[in-house]
This record gives structure tokens, sequence and C-alpha cells, in this order.
């Protein structure tokens, strides 16, 4: 079988039966493709660990990929090979040959609480020019700082999903497709309550609930970059939407909130992956080091 027909048997049967999200199909079209044409191969029954490995090397050698990259692209490929072995098409998965790479984790960048305070105050005082920028600016960098949500989940949520009675942000299928709830910090319900009213004076047309300056489309996260570029020049603070997700989750850390409400908050499958941030919470390590049992007597 040829592997562009594969791989649309293949993402059918992620979309029909994993249930997967468009982006993760997407992800995955263009990653067998870039795979496949870089090693020159049209055919299923051409793919072996042989290719695969060269596909790797090459990417680390002539493009400096990181390990990090080589692991998201097997995770990527996976689910296709094991696919096409169910399907008969390959009699053994190819990666399975192949070492997984040891990746070295490092610390998760976030903002101090002062750097945190004093970044929403750059982004409020600086030069907008308008006001609808501004607040539209102020919410979105607050959003991230407050309910710790993904660039895509920022970008996509509705207005309906702020609900000021329950004091809650609904993100609505987010990343595997899954619901869940972010409660509203008194300071994010007073910052989006009056973004909300600059909001409605444009007459937007799109329900999504950051929007362009005419009101006819969404906001993206290509424009935004250049706006946060922006901001890292006039604050001083090096940060990227992600830190500000980290910064979430550390600053509740150290404020003594329970891991496992915040591995809820921040739409975590698995609760490991927010134990990370204990490495990069100095008030958590601080307390643990008070428990050393040795002191000095003089």
């Amino acid at each position: 079988m040829d592997i562009e027909r594969a791989t649309t048997l293949f993402l059918d049967s992620q979309r029909y039966f994993k249930n997967a999200t468009q982006t993760s199909l997407t992800s995955s079209r263009q990653e067998i493709r870039h795979f496949t044409r870089s090693v020159g191969i049209v055919k299923v029954s051409d793919i072996s660990a042989h290719n695969l490995g060269d596909y790797i090397i090459n990417g680390l050698r002539e493009r400096n990929w990181k390990m990090t990259t080589v692991l998201t692209k097997r995770h990527t490929l996976n689910p296709f090979f094991d696919w096409c072995v169910q399907q008969g098409h390959l009699n053994s998965n190819p990666l399975e040959l192949i070492p997984k790479p040891r990746v070295e984790y490092h610390l998760m960048p976030s903002l101090t609480r002062q750097q945190a305070s004093h970044l929403l105050t750059v982004v409020y005082n600086c030069y907008h020019r308008t006001d609808f920028s501004r607040y539209r600016s102020y919410a979105m960098i607050a959003t991230c700082i407050f309910a710790g949500v993904r660039r895509s989940e920022l970008f996509q949520l509705k207005v309906e999903e702020v609900d000021f009675g329950r004091q809650a942000i609904i993100i609505t299928q987010g990343k595997g497709r899954k619901d869940r709830i972010i409660p509203l910090n008194e300071s994010l319900s007073t910052i989006l309550k009056e973004y909300i009213n600059q909001r409605k004076k444009i007459h937007p047309t799109v329900p999504e609930l950051f929007c362009q300056n005419s009101g006819k489309a969404k906001y993206c996260g290509y424009a935004f970059k250049f706006i946060i570029n922006r901001f890292v020049k006039i604050s001083a603070i090096p940060f990227t939407l992600n830190t500000l997700r980290h910064t979430f989750a550390t600053l509740l850390l150290e404020s003594g909130a329970d891991l496992h409400a915040i591995s809820k908050m921040m739409g975590h499958a698995n609760i490991e992956t927010t134990r990370r941030y204990l490495n990069v919470c100095v008030e958590h390590l601080r307390g643990q080091i008070g428990k050393h049992p040795v002191s000095i007597e003089k």
C-alpha cells in the first residue's frame, strides 16, 4: 500500500475510533509526510528500522534536533507504525529496534511573584494604540498567569465559557478532548469584566473572547507573538506564554496549593507531569530542607 493511502486510512481511524483532535491529526500527517519524503519511500512496505534510524541520525547531525524533538517524533510516528502492523502492512514496529533517547529534563522557566506583578503593570501602563488593545493584552497575559491556560486554549476561549456566576473558566475540548473548570480568582474576574466591557464597544461578530480590533475575526497566536516580544523588551523580563503557564503552577505551589488540584486545573493527564513543578518551587524546597535532622551545637 502506498504511504498517502495508508496515512489517510490511519488518520480516519484516529478520528473516528480514537476521537483525535484536528491538531493531533494535522501533526501526525505532517510528521509521516516529513519522515517518508526525507528517506524517499512511497510504500509502507519500504519502512524499516534502517531508514527510520537514518532519519533520526540525520536530524540530530544536520538539523540539530534536540533529544526532546526525537521523543516527540517517536511519539507521533508510533501510532502509525502500530496501525500498519495491525493492518498487516508491516511485520513489526520499526521503533522497537530504535533505542529511546535519554532526555535531560531542565527546570521549567517561570516568573517570581514580583516579576509577574511587574509584568502585568507594564502591560497595562505601556503605550497601546487603542483602549481595546490595552485591555485585550492585559486580559490575555492575566488569563495565562491567573488561570494557566494553554496557548491553543487561550485563543479558542469563548465569551460564554467565562462564567462569572460560577466564578470559573470552562475549558471545553482542551488537550486530549477533555473539558475542565478553572476557578476565577477576584483579580482575573475584575480584569476580564473590564475587557468584556471594552469588547462590547467594537460590536464583535465572533464568539471567541479574544478578537481582532475589527471584531470580525478571533485573535491569533502569530499576531500575539509580536506583542509578547514588545512586552519582553519593555519589562526586561524574558517570557513566553508557556512561561506564564508554568508561573501559574509554580506560584500556586509556593502558596501551599494542593498538587492534585493544580494538576486538575492545568489539565494534566498524569500528576507526575505536575510534580515536575516541585523542582522549581523554591518555597517547597526550602520547607523540605528545614526538616534536615542534623544541627550544629556550639
